[in-house]
């Protein structure tokens, strides 16, 4: 089932992010379960502004997505992009990522996004996530790069 995270999702959604901490490319960044659960939090409290979506099966959350709207820099468009996405490994290659992101969709249309974008950037199937959202009628547009900086 894909639903709206609540307040009381917010430990089992710290877990399943710390499991997608320590298999991604952000592994050796700090992982701050305050941290995220302040963000959580926040983001809850302002539904307008931010999704967080989670799936579960049965008693069990088994992915997540968050994502945000804001205005386009250039003109009063509202446009909403994915902060993180993960399924659990033992649901990828099920409806869960789809349903995920048929969710997300959903709710960028109902507050008048014009453009919604997913990213992929955790290093975690990068070719296999870019494939699915290929096959769900999203276009591929432009790359991201990146600049680790080590500050001693």
């Amino acid at each position: 089932m894909i639903r709206g995270a609540r307040l009381n999702d917010i430990p089992a959604f710290v877990e399943l992010a710390r499991a997608m901490h320590a298999s991604s490319v952000y592994r050796d960044f700090v992982f701050s379960e305050q941290h995220l659960a302040g963000y959580l939090a926040m983001a809850l409290d302002a539904p307008s502004r931010y999704c967080i979506l989670v799936a579960e099966h049965g008693d069990r959350l088994v992915g997540f997505l968050a994502g945000y709207l804001e205005s386009f820099v250039f003109g009063p468009e509202t446009i909403a992009y994915d902060t993180a996405f993960f399924v659990a490994p033992d649901h990828r290659g099920t409806t869960t990522a789809k349903r995920l992101i048929e969710a997300f969709r959903a709710w960028a249309i109902d507050r008048g996004a014009r453009e919604i974008g997913l990213g992929i950037s955790t290093g975690l199937d990068d070719d296999r996530v870019g494939r699915l959202y290929e096959r769900l009628g999203w276009s591929r547009s432009g790359v991201i790069y990146k600049q680790r900086i080590d500050h001693g």
